[in-house]
């Protein structure tokens, strides 16, 4: 695989860049409350990977990448600049139909150990820019919407944050309008 990016630039395109980020996500919920704050973070983290993915086109070591390897690179170079443990545990993807699933892990996601930190332990997940980002990069590669779901987080107090990702044809209703919301 050739070089794509360094990392000095991936830094500009990745939504958990640093403190900044942990302060407006809490002057969000603050002002907005978890559920409004949820739906900006999950289109900011889109933005970032759809962008993130258009740079990527640019460079001439794209042209040489499969579908699958621009996946799993991005997952490897995300998990060295967000400071984040990534474990893929699935991924198909047929590029004529372009059909997708993919399953995995985070370890140390910076969004679910600030949240605690600042906010507390509670019962439902809180990673929206690492799953808007994966969402928004997947979806401009393959040219579909793919919507990444959290399943597990570790601010519920689960061991890893566990996403599930699925074309948006492939999900039930109520994530199909949330995917609207993209």
């Amino acid at each position: 695989m050739g070089k794509v990016l360094d990392s000095n630039e991936m830094m500009k395109f990745l939504p958990e860049s640093g403190q900044i980020l942990n302060t407006l996500r809490n002057h969000l919920i603050s002002a907005l409350g978890l559920d409004r704050a949820k739906g900006f973070l999950l289109r900011y983290g889109w933005d970032c990977g759809n962008n993130f993915s258009n740079h990527l086109r640019m460079k001439d070591a794209y042209h040489t990448l499969t579908l699958k390897e621009l996946f799993i690179a991005c997952s490897h170079m995300h998990g060295i600049t967000a400071d984040l443990g990534i474990s893929v545990k699935e991924l198909y993807i047929d590029p004529v139909t372009k059909d997708y699933y993919s399953e995995g892990y985070w370890k140390h996601s910076q969004e679910a150990e600030h949240h605690i930190a600042t906010f507390g332990l509670s019962s439902d997940p809180v990673c929206f820019t690492l799953i808007g980002f994966a969402g928004g990069y997947v979806s401009n590669h393959l040219g579909r919407k793919v919507i990444f779901k959290e399943v597990e987080c570790e601010r519920k107090g689960d061991p890893h944050c566990h996403w599930i990702a699925k074309p948006v044809l492939g999900l039930g209703r109520r994530n199909r309008k949330r995917a609207a919301l993209l």
